[in-house]
């Protein structure tokens, strides 16, 4: 099928650039110092910290090191695929490609789906490898660890298909700067949310996208929102 030549033919491309290749490799260094820093909260001063304590100031931290992922991902998406297809049409790689027995959605549809690929392969194995390595270290399972892990890699995907939708309409840094700022409107009203559900405020809780990210860290006994 010529959509899964395209999708392989994107990620081979993905490859070449060794943009994931870096990640994948920076991600190990940060997940290797997380894991050592977590292993290191064991008390305050020189008062031993109790179980309870422990935990929840890893759920804290762990919270700040998804938002990092977060950051991560949505950046590596834009960068990936807001050139995926401007790139190919300002090079005239396109036209050649199109002057052959293949419609535009099956060239559109493969370029998306060779870049998803690309970034579920460096999102999901990472993402779980960090939960692992707390677990590993302090003995922490977040509540709902596969739900934060869908959550952060959908929200790459949307971001990523974002890009490539405006990068069909303007060049691919314009594109991808749009769907950045996107991306830091909607990242901002998840905190105004948070914020709202602790002062009881309706308006400010409708943005709800940090809250979905904390729930599914935050340990059952800390205070989580309504």
């Amino acid at each position: 099928m010529l959509l899964i030549t395209i999708a392989r033919l994107t990620v081979l491309e993905m490859l070449r650039r060794r943009l994931f290749l870096v990640l994948i490799g920076l991600t190990l260094l940060v997940v290797a110092f997380t894991s050592w820093g977590f292993g290191q909260i064991t008390n305050v001063g020189a008062r031993p910290l109790s179980r309870v304590e422990q935990v929840a100031v890893v759920s804290q931290l762990l919270i700040l090191v998804g938002f990092m992922f977060s950051f991560t991902l949505a950046f590596s998406a834009v960068f990936a695929g807001a050139p995926a297809l401007s790139g190919d049409v300002e090079s005239g790689t396109a036209l050649a490609i199109l002057a052959r027995p293949i419609s535009r959605a099956e060239f559109v549809l493969g370029k998306w789906l060779g870049v998803v690929i690309t970034i579920l392969v460096y999102a999901l194995p990472t993402t779980a490898l960090q939960l692992f390595m707390v677990d590993r270290v302090v003995g922490y399972v977040p509540p709902h660890p596969l739900l934060f892990i869908a959550y952060i890699s959908v929200e790459a995907v949307v971001v990523l298909t974002l890009a490539l939708a405006l990068s069909t309409r303007f060049a691919g840094m314009v594109g991808g700067v749009v769907a950045l700022i996107f991306w830091g409107v909607a990242w901002v009203g998840g905190i105004v949310g948070g914020v709202g559900a602790a002062l009881d405020n309706a308006t400010a809780t409708h943005s709800n996208d940090a809250r979905c990210s904390n729930r599914n860290i935050m340990p059952p006994f800390t205070p989580s929102y309504p």
